[in-house]
């Protein structure tokens, strides 16, 4: 009686008119699957179908980094290198591939594909099936909930093609829009609660799906355990008549996790061992945390809001392929019918509670509203635990349109009113994409040096280049994949840049354009700390090259620069606490003397950014920061300049850099005199002993603006004496 009670408990708890034991036929899932297609089709792919190897899906630089890893995976196993450990990038120090976005299932996949065809039309075809196979995956899950084909459907084509997914395709973020493994999951969960799977059969196939996520992205494997468990507590606490099935699933689960544990052994053990994991996090949790107005308010990424461009730009939190949790008015009102009228349902009861926290959870550890920080929230410790302080917060929107997309299955399939079919028909319209932002190709230009094989004419194999546009400013990843990994750089984009790396002016120079003094000097220590054997600079990027004073070589639509063997290829710490020292004062210098043109020019103190400094003509170009959190969150990933300045607390001018400690050390030792406080490292006060060796931590001092302004009256007063003076002898 009990375990044929267990297996009618959905059928029960929903109420749906549908025989016990409905599956989706295989005419079905097909069909679900081609009109999936055809929407990604039309909404993702169609301007790159003519010319899939020249153009792809997706802007900014992360694409290139997806294609480098569709290389790499197969590029390694095939040649007995370690995969997770690639020393072809970051050279010569090398970079652990397990805390990146390295997509190692896709990656292996799509290998005859890759090797075939090239690493473009790979990531293309994955950019494209990725959100196809998202949806019909819900699909499959909304179809075993509901018991209706177009419910199915509708909930699939709300979940694979969210504003979340989309703004993922847009970024080209290929390890978050395969997305299929968390209904997958779900699905065979309910399968194992109703009796119609065997535990051995679950077991192996949870733990298959297990090895999947965790090998396309380990951040969702993870987020998907966490809430996994949240939702199995509160159908326990919430469904009484169902706990004595749910505590039967603990075992197979249980067992899943150990057997996908074994088998990603050697992933984990990259992952954990040897002080591996970031000591801070990748980004900052309030950086990428939804804000209360985005929930109803649509960002410029669906038609609805394709015109507020403006708004966009006044808005500097997150960014538009991250922040999308908007589910709308519509959606929230049919949600909030929905489980009034049938809060008796255990289901509804769940799934209502679960989007709740999902909602909450995502909002990280401080409440914006319209992009304002209002207050740190109850639960914000909890995003400084371990591990957990890796995820951001925004990205659990995924669990949040997958469990809207179960409820409004679960809408359509019920008899409906008129208002109903208006809300749902809503829903699907205001999920449209924006055409202007996916309808123009993308491409990366190839120069013939690298697409007709130029470089191995001037090149060895395992040779290290330097390659600009550098880092994120450019496609060199995907330059070094369409040569199978020829030669290795000092330099990539895998998220945050590597300390040792940080610490090199010339590295932060190349990244976010900051003016260097003494060029030559510093991007020639660099190169010979890294064992730096030729420079490839693309048309309009050797602005840093030249300044080495070696004449370089046309070749390709590139300049090559041969780099001359130096008698000693080291350098020891202090000339590299030097070269960081000089760069550091020598930009804070600028900044300060930005800010007391500012200040003397009336402007209000609580407006002063290095990039308002910029716009005034008072710095020149470069990534400058509008916010310090922009700078904390960006810096480390050259996105944005290290260097801050701006109002602190209590009517204070607040200079910001990330320093190591030596050169932190001089830097706290020009200011102290005029500083009210120090912080270092940023937010600790600074106790007198900066941290041992050489960390690159972020420093912040506090001075009084009328210092700064009382510095540059006196700086304009000795220049007009010295003119004066100059003027009388002449």
């Amino acid at each position: 009686m009990r375990a044929a009670a267990q297996r009618r408990l959905v059928p029960q708890a929903v109420q749906l008119p549908r025989r016990r034991g409905a599956k989706c036929s295989d005419p079905d899932q097909l069909l679900a699957f081609a009109v999936y297609v055809t929407i990604a089709l039309a909404f993702v792919a169609l301007p790159v179908i003519r010319h899939p190897a020249t153009f792809h899906i997706g802007l900014t630089a992360d694409p290139s980094q997806m294609m480098w890893f569709l290389v790499w995976w197969p590029h390694a196993l095939a040649h007995g290198l370690n995969p997770f450990i690639s020393r072809v990038i970051w050279a010569p120090t090398g970079a652990n591939l397990t805390w990146t976005t390295s997509i190692p299932a896709i990656a292996l996949t799509m290998a005859p594909v890759t090797w075939a065809l090239g690493p473009v039309i790979s990531y293309n075809i994955v950019a494209l099936l990725g959100p196809a196979i998202s949806a019909w995956a819900s699909f499959l899950l909304c179809r075993r909930i509901a018991g209706r084909f177009l419910a199915g459907l509708v909930g699939g084509a709300v979940y694979g093609f969210s504003p979340y997914e989309f703004g993922h395709i847009l970024g080209g973020h290929l390890c978050f829009t395969a997305n299929f493994v968390p209904p997958l999951a779900l699905l065979i969960f309910v399968q194992l609660l109703e009796g119609e799977l065997s535990r051995p059969r679950f077991t192996s196939t949870f733990a298959l799906l297990l090895v999947l996520e965790c090998l396309i992205s380990s951040e969702v494997f993870a987020t998907m355990t966490v809430l996994g468990t949240i939702a199995w507590l509160i159908g326990y606490v919430l469904s009484p008549a169902s706990r004595s099935g749910l505590r039967s699933t603990l075992l197979p689960v249980v067992a899943a996790y150990f057997l996908a544990t074994l088998i990603l052994s050697p992933f984990l053990y990259f992952a954990l061992a040897n002080g591996a994991a970031p000591r801070e996090p990748l980004f900052p949790p309030s950086l990428f945390s939804a804000d209360l107005v985005e929930f109803v308010y649509p960002t410029p990424l669906l038609l609805l809001a394709r015109h507020s461009y403006q708004l966009l730009a006044s808005r500097n939190f997150g960014n538009l392929q991250e922040n999308e949790f908007y589910l709308g008015l519509p959606l929230l009102a049919l949600l909030l019918e929905f489980c009034l009228t049938r809060w008796s349902q255990s289901v509804s009861r769940v799934l209502a509670v679960m989007l709740g926290f999902v909602m909450v959870a995502s909002m990280g550890p401080v409440l914006h509203v319209g992009d304002e920080a209002l207050c740190r929230l109850p639960w914000s410790r909890l995003f400084n635990l371990p591990l957990l302080n890796q995820a951001l917060p925004v990205r659990l929107a995924n669990y949040g349109f997958l469990i809207a997309a179960l409820l409004i299955a679960l809408s359509s399939a019920q008899p409906r009113s008129g208002l109903t079919r208006v809300l749902v028909a809503y829903v699907l319209i205001g999920y449209l994409p924006n055409f202007a932002l996916f309808m123009w190709p993308e491409r990366y230009e190839n120069p013939p040096f690298f697409a007709t094989r130029l470089y191995q004419k001037v090149l060895h194999p395992n040779e290290n280049v330097v390659i600009f546009p550098y880092g994120v400013t450019g496609p060199s990843m995907l330059w070094q994949a369409e040569t199978g990994m020829y030669f290795t750089m000092s330099g990539a984009w895998m998220g945050p840049t590597p300390e040792e790396f940080q610490r090199w002016p010339a590295v932060s120079a190349a990244l976010t354009g900051l003016p260097l003094r003494d060029a030559g000097r510093q991007l020639r220590s660099f190169l010979i700390a890294h064992h730096v054997e030729a420079i490839i600079a693309a048309e309009g990027a050797d602005k840093l090259p030249a300044a080495l004073g070696i004449k370089p070589l046309k070749l390709g639509g590139v300049s090559f620069y041969q780099l001359p063997t130096p008698g000693t290829r080291d350098l020891n710490d202090h000339v590299t606490d030097q070269l960081e020292t000089t760069a550091l004062q020598a930009w804070i210098g600028d900044l300060v003397t930005g800010t007391e043109r500012f200040l003397c020019a009336g402007h209000d103190l609580g407006i002063l950014s290095p990039a308002r400094l910029h716009e005034l003509g008072y710095l020149p170009d470069a990534r400058w920061g509008r916010r310090l959190d922009l700078v904390l969150g960006g810096a480390t990933h050259g996105a944005i300049a290290p260097v801050w300045i701006g109002p602190g607390p209590n009517h204070t001018v607040a200079i910001g850099a990330f320093a190591s400690p030596p050169a932190a050390g001089t830097l706290i030792a020009r200011y102290a005199q005029q500083a009210r406080d120090i912080y270092y490292p940023y937010p600790s006060r600074f106790n007198g002993e900066p941290p041992p060796g050489r960390p690159v931590h972020f420093l912040l001092i506090t001075i009084e603006p009328y210092f700064v302004q009382n510095c540059y009256k006196a700086s304009i007063s000795r220049s007009a004496w010295l003119h004066k003076q100059r003027t009388d002898s002449n």
